[in-house]
């Protein structure tokens, strides 16, 4: 019997049976017992999966891995399809409550106040900052449609309270998205430069700015516009 590590299967046939010696080596007798009663024929092919797939390739055997986990409702909401991505990021870091909000803060045992610094009305949190804060609320009031103030509409992946075209709903995510960001800049800013003050208005319009220069130079937004041209209206 071969007992080279990369021997062939052929190295322990002959006459169309098994050749596996009379060693008394444990591993070769447990193999002995589980070839008595299967016999080799035919051609030799390639199983994975317990032979569930017909062709075997890398990423079929990845994807048999994987887990197989299901995507959060909120996924097309976050990656829209006229994202940027320092907005799309911010916003996936809000729907996963993993920014250093002061709830979170206080959580870690650091000593802070935990007024909003935005509205100084209640506690921070992810909740309060972008749904219930006056701040955020004024600049949401400017999105194209209507934001939902409820944080488990948003958790949802429902951030909108009226239906529109997919053209015109990606718009909207963008609106928030660039919102969740700036909201989150503007907070850092006050946090870490006492006396810094940016009003909703210059919030709005650099969210206008901003947008106006990502979807004009986006592909996909020309080709829908070629179709529906009041989207340019659309955009403030």
């Amino acid at each position: 019997m071969n007992s080279q590590l990369l021997a062939p299967l052929s190295s322990i046939q002959q006459d169309g049976l098994w050749s596996l010696g009379v060693s008394n080596y444990q591993p070769v007798r447990d193999l002995r017992a589980l070839c008595e009663n299967f016999y080799p024929r035919g051609f030799d092919r390639i199983v994975w999966d317990d032979g569930g797939l017909n062709k075997v390739s890398l990423s079929a055997i990845y994807n048999s891995l994987q887990d197989h986990i299901i995507p959060p409702p909120w996924l097309s909401f976050v990656w829209n399809k006229f994202k940027v991505s320092k907005f799309a990021f911010t916003t996936w870091l809000v729907m996963k409550e993993r920014l250093l909000t002061k709830d979170r803060m206080q959580s870690f045992q650091m000593n802070v106040n935990l007024d909003c610094l935005l509205c100084g009305i209640d506690c921070e949190s992810h909740q309060h900052l972008y749904c219930a804060c006056s701040y955020t609320r004024t600049i949401l009031r400017a999105c194209p449609l209507a934001v939902s103030s409820s944080w488990l509409d948003i958790c949802a992946g429902r951030p909108l309270t009226s239906v529109a075209d997919p053209a015109r709903t990606h718009i909207a995510y963008l609106y928030i998205s660039a919102t969740f960001y700036h909201v989150w800049t503007e907070r850092n800013s006050r946090m870490h430069s006492p006396g810094h003050l940016s009003q909703p208005t210059l919030i709005i319009q650099r969210i206008q700015d901003t947008m106006r220069n990502r979807l004009f130079s986006c592909e996909t937004f020309t080709k829908a516009a070629r179709l529906d041209s009041a989207l340019h209206s659309f955009i403030f």
